[in-house]
């Protein structure tokens, strides 16, 4: 039928008691519809104290809208298509970690910080550790120590040395050499 359904004061609830009954649809019916499809509004100024929405199953919460737009679930965020971007706050993983199945992660400007301070006792453990290679473009800076288990440390630079802190490598310490050595 046309027209509205208005309650002035009070609330009111909708229930079915059938097991896969829709309790309700809004539905928008027009094929160039540019309108709001659900508009909840409060009188309120956007606040926290309150929630614009919430779904429970069985009494427990399991996702709400406050009222300042703050999302909560208690379960995973999936996203299909389209991505997900945060405009503004940063992402915090506060368990779990995050996992990149595919298409790698790509830091466009800032730095990543690891704050794990655990040192390493091998190639599969330490603050960073990766089962592929390592690619640097610029300097790096190694704090306490660098160890090659196999393979070897190459230079490519090709600097003529003029004293003993220039050229392709130098140290400010001795050199150890358990077998041969040419020079």
């Amino acid at each position: 039928t046309a027209g509205n359904m208005v309650v002035s004061a009070g609330t009111t609830s909708l229930s079915a008691a059938g097991a896969s009954d829709v309790v309700a649809t809004a539905h928008a019916s027009s094929a160039s519809f540019t309108g709001t499809g659900l508009l909840v509004r409060s009188t309120r100024a956007a606040n926290a104290a309150f929630k614009l929405l919430e779904g429970t199953a069985n009494g427990a919460s399991v996702f709400s809208v406050d009222g300042t737009g703050a999302v909560s679930a208690a379960q995973g965020l999936t996203v299909s298509a389209g991505g997900a971007t945060v405009g503004s706050g940063g992402l915090k993983v506060s368990s779990g970690g995050i996992t990149v199945t595919t298409g790698g992660m790509a830091v466009g400007a800032g730095s990543v910080v690891v704050s794990t301070a655990t040192d390493t006792t091998g190639g599969a453990d330490g603050a960073i550790s990766t089962l592929g290679g390592l690619g640097v473009t610029k300097k790096a800076w190694i704090g306490t120590g660098l160890t090659v288990a196999s393979g070897s440390v190459v230079a490519s630079a090709t600097t003529d040395a003029t004293s003993g802190t220039s050229g392709s490598f130098n140290t400010l310490g001795g050199i150890g050499v358990s077998k041969a050595a040419w020079i």
